[in-house]
């Protein structure tokens, strides 16, 4: 009987590791560039084709490789990274599976040229095998060229998107290896168009400036902090900064760029305070730790890492970032820029009556020239009142537009939230218990002890229904019929639910409601009173919903559009 069982070849296994290792053209420059970083490299250049469809060129000038160590590369699990078991727990390499080069040698045309500065070697390899192998005149460092990608396996081929995705993908790996080793030099280009050039002269700064221009850079803060286990330095950006994705939050830990849900959890969820839902920061974070307490080896591609004292790591950050943005002024400045002054240029403004502004919005009195010292050391004067919507302030400093709504928003939201902290065991007994009917599905995933923590008192009644006895003190019993279904399922189905966050939406819509309403009319003691309050709150820059309360005008802006100053 024939046995069924048989070894497969090194060509066969290269193609599987491959479809794990290598799946779009991001994977190639990653796997290429981060062995360039391992060797050493102070220049990386990058050069693309359509985007890496046609060509992938990563050029280097590392320590090079030998021709005995150049053909070794070649074989499946070949690495000089690894030598023993024990090197597995102390990993400090970006690579350490000798897995890349095989692996992209089996699904493409494969050029490799590489010195050690002695000699020089060039090999030819196409779909896993050799077809040329012989010495080259080049100096120390190694260019590989990658073509014709997945010629051998047209399946894959057709699963890579177009274009403009893939070289996305690539921009937005090289930036972040650019961020994480801000003393090499990073060349990219795409069709001989260059995308990116750094100096390589360690200024972190600069990099983030590069990357996402002078604008972010001149707005990061810079922050330091360590514990017994942890040394992190972030550099995080202004919340009047956002972005649409989560993208431009950079992790790096010991010099390997990851992806952390638990990371990106914790800083995400700290300007949750600061930003609109849906929003994300600038944030670049060096996290530097024993290798011993973490394990990279989870994921062929190592873009996420097991950490064996995750919690230790999230309080860090979490408290640094409250006590460095404490100190911030964090008002948002409008800057000239954001203006489009053409129309001073020779025009004449003419003033036509429009019917839809009433001036009698704006009032003043003598009273408002009164000054107040807010708990910043800031001293304001209210001069006026916008559209019953917007206090004006002056200082030395500029001129403030407060929202009048979202400064009493943000007023009422911290004092609410804390009383939901600290009252969560209260309750309220409803006189007439609701019943609320479910689907099967849900009523298999209900558990009553997750309610019963939020301050509830819930029970299955029949095959469908749940019938709610008790509700925590903090919600109202108006329209409490029509939010509780919309709350129950929200926690139902959410895998990740948190009680803090929980908390913070209940405590933003309740503020939300209660709070004083754009074209409310406010006096002038009211406003002094609005502006005091809201310069003690924890974060007084920010409603619940991530809009501004206030917005500043400096001195200088204000002049420079009034051409006063010209530079």
């Amino acid at each position: 009987m024939k046995n069924k069982i048989v070894l497969m070849s090194d060509n066969l296994a290269n193609k599987i590791a491959a479809g794990e290792v290598i799946d779009k053209c991001v994977n190639i420059v990653k796997e290429l560039v981060e062995n360039s970083i391992d060797a050493d490299s102070k220049k990386i250049i990058i050069n693309l084709l359509s985007g890496g469809l046609k060509k992938i060129e990563v050029i280097d000038d590392g320590v090079g490789m030998t021709r005995d160590d150049a053909l070794m590369s070649l074989k499946r699990h070949a690495t000089s990274k690894l030598l023993n078991e024990n090197d597995l727990f102390n990993i400090v390499t970006l690579g350490f599976r000798g897995e890349a080069i095989p692996s992209i040698a089996s699904v493409s045309d494969m050029k490799i040229y590489t010195s050690n500065g002695e000699n020089s070697t060039y090999l030819h390899v196409r779909g896993g095998e050799l077809l040329e192998e012989k010495s080259t005149d080049l100096k120390k460092g190694t260019r590989i060229e990658v073509t014709d990608l997945f010629f051998n396996t047209p399946v894959r081929f057709k699963y890579l998107k177009n274009i403009h995705n893939e070289l996305a993908s690539i921009v937005l790996y090289v930036n972040k290896l650019a961020l994480a080793n801000p003393h090499i030099k990073f060349i990219l280009t795409n069709d001989e168009k260059e995308l990116l050039n750094t100096r390589g002269n360690k200024d972190i700064k600069e990099v983030i400036a590069k990357v996402y221009g002078l604008d972010v850079a001149k707005k990061v803060i810079n922050i330091k902090d360590n514990n017994l286990d942890y040394d992190i330095e972030g550099y995080y950006g202004y919340p009047e900064l956002q972005k649409r994705t989560n993208s431009s939050i950079t992790t790096i830990i010991n010099g390997r760029v990851i992806k952390n849900y638990e990371i990106n959890k914790t800083i995400i969820d700290f300007y949750h305070d600061y930003m609109p839902p849906e929003k994300y920061p600038y944030v670049v974070l060096y996290i530097n730790v024993d290798p011993s307490l973490i394990d990279v080896n989870i994921h062929p591609t190592k873009s996420d890492i097991k950490f064996s004292k995750m919690a230790t790591l999230t309080l860090l950050i979490e408290d640094s970032l409250k006590e460095a943005f404490k100190k911030e002024s964090l008002i948002p400045s409008i800057t000239n820029d954001k203006f489009n002054l053409d129309f001073y240029e020779g025009s004449k403004l003419d003033f036509v009556e429009n019917t839809s502004m009433d001036l009698t919005e704006t009032y003043l009195d003598l009273k408002q020239y009164e000054e107040v010292e807010i708990d910043t050391n800031q001293k304001f004067r209210v001069i006026g009142i916008f559209r019953k919507t917007y206090i004006i302030l002056e200082n030395s400093d500029g001129l403030y537009l407060v929202d009048q709504h979202a400064a009493a928003e943000k007023i009422n939201f911290e004092k609410v939230l804390k009383y939901m902290l600290e009252e969560t065991k209260s309750k309220i007994d409803l006189l007439v218990p609701i019943h609320l009917e479910l689907e099967k599905n849900d009523l298999l995933l209900f558990d009553s002890k997750k309610y019963e923590d939020l301050g509830f008192n819930i029970e299955i009644f029949g095959d469908n229904d749940l019938i709610i006895r008790s509700i925590p003190s903090y919600l109202k019993e108006e329209n409490l019929q029509e939010d509780l279904k919309e709350i129950i399922l929200d926690i139902l189905h959410n895998k990740k639910f948190d009680k803090k966050s929980f908390y913070y939406d209940i405590a933003a819509t309740t503020a939300c409601k209660m709070s004083l309403k754009a074209h409310d009319y406010l006096t002038t003691e009211g406003a002094y009173d609005l502006i005091d309050r809201l310069f003690k709150c924890n974060n007084p820059y920010n409603c619940p919903h991530g809009r501004p309360t206030v917005i500043k005008f400096t001195i200088y802006e204000i002049e420079r559009m009034f051409k006063r100053i010209m530079n």
